[in-house]
C-alpha cells in the first residue's frame, strides 16, 4: 500500500489494494503495472513496469525495437507497444541525423548490426519527410489465452 502525505493535519491519500481489487480509486484505463509518482498534489505515471524489473524490461523492449526495425512489425500486447513506440521513434530521429555519434547511440541500443545498417540506409532516408509520427497501432482485439488487448505496431511507409 502506497502512502503520501496529504496538507498539514490531514492523514494522508491511500491508494489501498480493497480499491484496486474492487477497480475503483488509481489510475484507470492502463494495462500492465505503472510506476506511481508524487508530483504536486497530484500521482502520476512515470513509465510502465511491464511486470519486470528493470534489467529485464529494458532487455525486453531493446529486443522488441530491435524486432520492429527489423521486421517493420510486429504483434505485441496494448502496453508492450505503448512503451516500445517511443524508443522506436528515438532510434529512427537518430538514424535521420546519420551522424557517427547517432550510429553508436543506436547500435548501443539496438542488439543487431544489421538492423542499424538498414535503419540508417533504407528506413531512415524513408521517413526524411515525416517530422515524427513513424509508428502506427492496430487494435486486433483479445487474446485467445488471458484476453490481453493486442495491438500490431508497424512502421509507416
Amino acid at each position: 500500500m502506497h502512502t503520501f502525505p496529504s496538507h498539514p493535519g490531514g492523514e494522508g491519500n491511500r491508494i489501498g489494494p480493497s480499491l484496486r481489487e474492487k477497480g475503483q480509486g488509481g489510475i484507470t484505463g492502463l494495462q500492465g503495472r505503472v510506476e506511481l509518482v508524487r508530483f504536486g498534489e497530484a500521482i502520476m505515471v512515470a513509465y510502465q513496469k511491464l511486470g519486470r524489473k528493470s534489467g529485464p524490461r529494458r532487455a525486453l523492449l531493446r529486443s522488441q525495437v530491435t524486432a520492429l526495425l527489423k521486421e517493420e512489425r510486429i504483434e505485441v500486447t496494448e502496453s508492450k507497444a505503448r512503451a516500445i513506440r517511443p524508443l522506436a521513434e528515438k532510434m529512427i530521429t537518430l538514424a535521420k541525423r546519420g551522424d557517427l555519434h547517432a550510429r553508436r547511440q543506436v547500435a548501443s541500443f539496438v542488439f543487431d548490426e544489421d538492423v542499424v545498417k538498414k535503419l540508417f540506409d533504407k528506413t531512415a532516408p524513408r521517413m526524411e519527410v515525416r517530422d515524427g509520427g513513424y509508428t502506427r497501432m492496430v487494435s486486433i482485439g483479445p487474446r485467445k489465452g488471458d484476453g490481453a488487448p493486442m495491438v500490431i505496431l508497424e512502421l509507416v511507409k
